[in-house]
């Protein structure tokens, strides 16, 4: 396992504490966020081919739709999901 792939878990780990300690988060924001950090964790350490491709685009989407969602009322959210993507961008996702 990577360097990227540790800090890439433990990212998402500390992102599914900070997501289980906001109360006044939208449930179906919160769901999507959740599943779509599970579905990371899932892949990492897989490889490619274009349906994998397709796959982390939408990943890549998803995560940026939830940035831009949790930007204004919980800030530290929407840096962390940041962090998730340019972790994923530095491991060519």
């Amino acid at each position: 396992m990577t360097d990227h792939d540790e800090e890439l878990k433990a990212t998402i780990q500390r992102l599914h504490a900070l997501l289980a300690g906001v109360e006044d988060v939208d449930p179906q924001a919160r769901l999507m966020l959740s599943e779509t950090l599970g579905e990371i964790h899932e892949k990492l350490g897989t490889s490619g081919g274009d349906a994998a491709a397709e796959q982390q685009e939408s990943l890549i989407e998803r995560l940026t739709e939830a940035a831009k969602h949790f930007d204004d009322e919980h800030p530290t959210l929407a840096g962390m999901i940041g962090s998730v993507i340019d972790t994923l961008g530095r491991m060519g996702i």
